[in-house]
């Protein structure tokens, strides 16, 4: 019996991508792709112009959305890619891991691309340190604390399959049941 590889060849999952000029389309709920595992990232991603170009387009559909981040699966690519900003700083993140969560805990409103209109009280940890790989195939750490630490843990629980509702009691989730209804 063969094993089931959780890694992804970029160059053939890349040509897929849905676009208009450097705005990506946003995968909406309840398309089944959000609730997917995102796929390790294991070729020399660096050197492949498609990935370079992807993170240029979800850098300019982060701030064309006024957002904070964004995974790769929300734009219907299967792979641990994650971008997030802090103020104009960019945080490129390859097969990004959480290490550390604080104890402490924060709750502030958050909403979701993949959610349009629905803003909600989110109970996130106060700082996260992830390691990741940046966009050159780096080794890197990240310390984040406030927002920033709420989207970076928002856009790593995507490329789990987990989506912010999972965050929410059963009324809080009707809410966002009633609201997405309104957009449709």
């Amino acid at each position: 019996m063969q094993m089931e590889t959780n890694e992804v060849n970029l160059t053939k999952v890349l040509t897929k991508i849905q676009r208009r000029p450097d705005l990506l389309e946003i995968v909406q709920y309840p398309n089944e792709i959000l609730n997917m595992q995102s796929r390790l990232v294991t070729n020399d991603f660096a050197k492949i112009d498609d990935f370079q170009q992807l993170i240029a387009d979800m850098e300019n559909t982060i701030v064309s959305y006024g957002a904070l981040g964004l995974s790769a699966i929300q734009v219907g690519v299967n792979i641990q890619l994650v971008v997030v900003r802090d103020n104009k700083q960019f945080y490129r993140m390859v097969n990004p891991i959480i290490t550390k969560v604080s104890s402490e805990m924060d709750y502030s409103k958050e909403g979701c691309l993949s959610f349009p209109g629905v803003h909600m009280r989110i109970r996130r940890p106060s700082f996260v340190e992830v390691k990741y790989l940046d966009e050159n195939g780096q080794s890197k750490a990240l310390v984040a604390t406030g927002m920033l630490a709420r989207a970076v843990s928002h856009e790593v629980d995507h490329t789990h399959g987990k989506l912010f509702t999972s965050h929410m009691n059963a009324m809080e989730k009707e809410k966002v049941l009633k609201t997405l209804k309104k957009f449709k």
